[in-house]
């Protein structure tokens, strides 16, 4: 043993506290050393808690973050089933279907919703009169028939 490391066991044993008999033991140069040490430990570790402190901030941003995220898809989500309503309820009212009929747009884009609109519109809209032909002995045109010429006719084929 050294007579430093000695010295420090006996004011140790004896219970000394005063710094004065550790001081005199270790070398100038030593404690200049180890207060050095001391320093660079409290400012890493007054680092070390700054970047934990900037740690928790980011992580905290970063769940806000997420949060938003998440809130915006969904607002997209709601808009995008808006926009898709507002198409098949104005394809419907622009070509005078009823509300039964919606199901039967489909769903797409309002371009793609507004033709089958078309076409439906279309298919449920009223025969047209269908002009008598050559071949049924007409001549092409579609009959002259005013309404009492026409009553005139429905009797006249009950009375026979």
């Amino acid at each position: 043993m050294s007579t430093e490391e000695t010295t420090s066991e006996n004011a140790a044993d004896t219970g000394a506290d005063d710094g004065q008999t550790v001081t005199d033991t270790v070398s100038t140069e030593e404690l200049a050393k180890w207060k050095q040490l001391a320093r660079k430990h409290e400012e890493q570790a007054k680092k070390n808690a700054d970047a934990a402190s900037r740690l928790e901030e980011l992580e905290k941003q970063q769940s806000d973050a997420s949060e938003l995220s998440k809130q915006l898809q969904e607002a997209r989500d709601e808009a995008e089933k808006k926009d898709f309503e507002i198409a098949r309820l104005t394809a419907a009212l622009n070509h005078g279907l009823s509300a039964d009929d919606l199901d039967l747009l489909g769903t797409g884009t309002p371009e793609e919703i507004t033709k089958r609109a078309e076409r439906l519109a279309e298919r449920l809209s009223p025969e047209p009169v269908v002009p008598s032909s050559v071949n049924q002995g007409g001549n092409g045109t579609p009959p002259q028939v005013s309404g009492e010429k026409l009553a005139e006719q429905i009797w006249s084929r009950n009375r026979i």
